[in-house]
Formats: C-alpha cells, sequence, structure tokens
C-alpha cells in the first residue's frame, strides 16, 4: 500500500478574509496561524514602506498600495457551484 502525499492547495485569497482575503489565503495555504500571518505580515508591510522612505502617513498609504498590489496578483477564490 502506497502512501500518496497530495500536492498543497495553490496560493488563493480566502473568500473567509476580513479584507480581501489575502492573508488568510497565505495562512490558510501553508497551514499557519491566521492571527500570526497577519500579524506578520502588517508589519512587514510597513518595513517595506520604511525601507522605500515612506513615514509618517504615507508609510501606510505605501503598505496598502503593496497589499492592494498583492490582491491583485494573487487568484481569486474558487467557486463552489
Amino acid at each position: 500500500m502506497s502512501s500518496r502525499l497530495l500536492p498543497p492547495p495553490s496560493l488563493r485569497r480566502s473568500s473567509r478574509g476580513l479584507l480581501l482575503g489575502v492573508f488568510r489565503g497565505i495562512a490558510e495555504r501553508q497551514g499557519w496561524s491566521v492571527l500570526l500571518t497577519r500579524i506578520l505580515g502588517v508589519i512587514g508591510l510597513l518595513f517595506l514602506a520604511c525601507v522605500l522612505g515612506a513615514g509618517g502617513l504615507a508609510k501606510w498609504l505605501v503598505a496598502g498600495f503593496f497589499y492592494l498590489l498583492a490582491a491583485l496578483l494573487m487568484p481569486p477564490p474558487r467557486r463552489l457551484s
């Protein structure tokens, strides 16, 4: 009897996410905690904004831009028929 490993599900946005489902989709794909993924994701986006030289309110706008970019690049959730 051979045991075959199923491939992990593809990276997609989650239909149950709070805002476009980006972080929840990543967490579900990797099997991580959704809360921890969201916290680390926001920290990562803010760090990226700081590296790019944004400060104050601009930091949040740059982080939001990259979040929306990730949402546009990730495929939408699959529809159950």
